[in-house]
């Protein structure tokens, strides 16, 4: 059997088998590409009135508490976190409930008045469901998703070998760059199949490869020493000393203050307060100077008795002045994957890519049924 023959039979059975895997996650991701814009778009602005500060954590935290409860019917509610975006954009909220794992509102930081929820939260939840697990258990879900993206991988490098023409000359490429609509549906599957896959193949390549990252630590953590020459640490979520208790101290209202000397909290980027949820938890407190990215997050761990700072986080709870531009890549993985690297272009050829990827299982299986059919 001639090579071609063999990686066209290979390129056709990994289709087959990740197929239907791969359009879940392509759609899903394209679904999700804006998520954050629109989640933005119902969000009344805040303003402060003269000399109103922002309201601390935990004043915060108990109003908005008190109000699910007595006027939204929650019960039980446990507040997570806080998050301060600058003015004019509200605050939002995460939760748990009786009701609900996870929950999050729009807050007025200034008064505590519950605003509303980010438009589509509810629709983006369950998107995201199906993204990271197929609307499965974690533990079921996830494995199947990384072996279907990691055969896509090597189904997309069959697909570069097909592609390549065996001849360069000026048909070739034309035939590989155009679409017939004129031919038949036959060749019209084939073109959308061959020539969409060509055009998107690298930025498609780059999507499920920082994908794969999360998927595998094996990759994330060769990815990392080839980039860096240190060694990865895994993410890890640090412990207070509960030896050193001490209720005569409102240490998150200490904390508070420190943070707001340090941070233009309210004025520039974000500032993400979260509260310890076991009796040897920490505060995790997440700045960001540009929320529209995400591997500008920078982390910080404090022990909720003594607020004395705590190791945590691996690679990503790194001071950022040691930071190295090989760290600064491996952190961009995410805004890649998003294309929120790119701002809101690089989100629409996110998009597109993604919607691109989704279609090329179905126009390969067309193409198989058409062509079977035809034998019969």
């Amino acid at each position: 059997m001639k090579k071609r023959k063999i990686i066209r039979t290979l390129h056709l059975w990994f289709g087959l088998s990740s197929g239907l895997v791969v359009v879940i996650m392509a759609f899903t991701g394209a679904c999700y590409a804006f998520s954050k814009e629109i989640g933005a778009m119902g969000s009344k602005s805040v303003a402060p009135a003269a000399n109103e500060a922002l309201l601390s954590p935990s004043v915060l935290g108990a109003k908005v508490k008190s109000t699910l409860e007595t006027t939204k019917r929650e019960r039980n509610v446990n507040i997570l976190g806080i998050t301060y975006q600058p003015v004019p954009s509200p605050s939002t909220i995460t939760y748990t409930s009786a009701k609900t794992d996870y929950n999050e509102i729009n807050v007025n930081p200034y008064n505590g008045k519950l605003l509303n929820k980010p438009t589509g939260s509810s629709f983006f939840h369950f998107i995201l469901a199906g993204h990271r697990s197929l609307w499965l258990p974690h533990q079921i879900g996830h494995p199947i998703i990384a072996c279907s993206i990691a055969i896509f991988a090597i189904e997309l490098l069959t697909g570069i070998f097909l592609w390549i023409p065996r001849r360069w000359n000026r048909k070739s490429i034309k035939q590989r760059l155009h679409i017939d609509t004129r031919h038949g549906r036959s060749k019209l599957y084939y073109d959308l199949h061959n020539t969409l896959g060509g055009i998107t193949l690298i930025p498609i390549l780059l999507i499920v490869f920082t994908g794969l990252t999360w998927s595998f630590s094996s990759i994330a953590k060769n990815y990392y020493i080839l980039l860096t020459g240190k060694q990865y640490e895994e993410w890890t979520m640090p412990v207070s000393d509960t030896t050193r208790v001490d209720t005569t101290k409102n240490v998150e209202m200490i904390l508070w203050k420190k943070l707001s000397r340090t941070y233009p909290t309210g004025k520039k980027g974000s500032l993400r307060f979260d509260l310890p949820q076991a009796v040897d938890g920490v505060y995790t407190i997440v700045y960001n100077p540009r929320p529209e990215l995400n591997y500008t997050n920078e982390y910080h761990f404090y022990d909720r008795y003594s607020l004395k700072p705590v190791k945590g986080g691996g690679i990503y709870g790194q001071e950022k002045e040691k930071q190295s531009w090989g760290d600064k890549i491996f952190m961009m993985s995410y805004d890649i994957h998003s294309g929120g690297i790119g701002g809101i272009f690089g989100k629409v050829i996110a998009f597109l890519v993604s919607l691109t990827a989704g279609s090329l299982p179905l126009t390969g299986l067309a193409i198989w049924l058409h062509r079977h059919r035809k034998k019969e």
